[in-house]
């Protein structure tokens, strides 16, 4: 139904039964799926939306966000730095406050023409201050490259799976090997040893 209650939106509203472990609310979309207990969601008392595809095929469920400057029905081109489409993640923090605390946008980035359209996808993140600031904290570039906007933080890693590595070449990069020391292994052994007071 429409519900035009807000003064700055007009809003369609689909109200889903209380949740619990009966009537959950869940907006499912697919095929061939109504009047059919899918024996999913018993105990589920959030709401959710889920897109179920089927058959035999290779492809799944799309969701598309899609933009253009001009109309629905006389679309024209879009810009470099044009938002193609955003998923915000919001949580109350005081009483009628809700404070963006992630999110995942896309944007279109480069040249722009026929065949042509290069994106970034940035994941930003809300810092941890008063009042919080959402902040680029990953942009996954059109030419293929990652720009992190804080530390880069890896997992320890050993001489035979380093925690970077190379694609073809698994058991050769750069591991933590001890406390304070960097190591370079090459086909599984550690090979050169970095630490503050000597290199070997």
């Amino acid at each position: 139904s429409w519900d035009t209650t807000d003064a700055n939106a007009n809003e369609l509203l689909l109200q889903m039964p209380a949740g619990g472990s009966v009537d959950v609310p869940v907006l499912a979309i697919g095929q061939s799926i109504e009047s059919v207990d899918l024996g999913l969601y018993n105990g589920v008392v959030d709401p959710r939306i889920a897109l179920f595809g089927v058959g035999a095929v290779t492809t799944g469920c799309v969701l598309e966000f899609r933009k253009a400057r001009g109309t629905i029905t006389s679309p024209t081109v879009v810009t470099s730095a044009d938002d193609m489409g955003t998923i915000d993640f919001y949580g109350a923090v005081a009483a009628g406050e809700y404070v963006r605390g992630a999110s995942i946008r896309a944007d279109m980035a480069g040249t722009i023409a026929t065949t042509r359209g290069p994106g970034t996808l940035t994941f930003l993140t809300a810092t941890d201050a008063a009042p919080s600031v959402l902040t680029a904290a990953l942009t996954l570039n059109a030419d293929q490259t990652a720009t992190f906007g804080g530390i880069l933080e890896t997992p320890t890693g050993a001489a035979g799976a380093p925690a970077l590595r190379f694609t073809g070449d698994v058991t050769s990069g750069i591991y933590r090997s001890a406390a304070g020391t960097v190591a370079i292994s090459t086909n599984g052994e550690g090979s050169c040893f970095f630490s503050r007071t000597q290199a070997q």
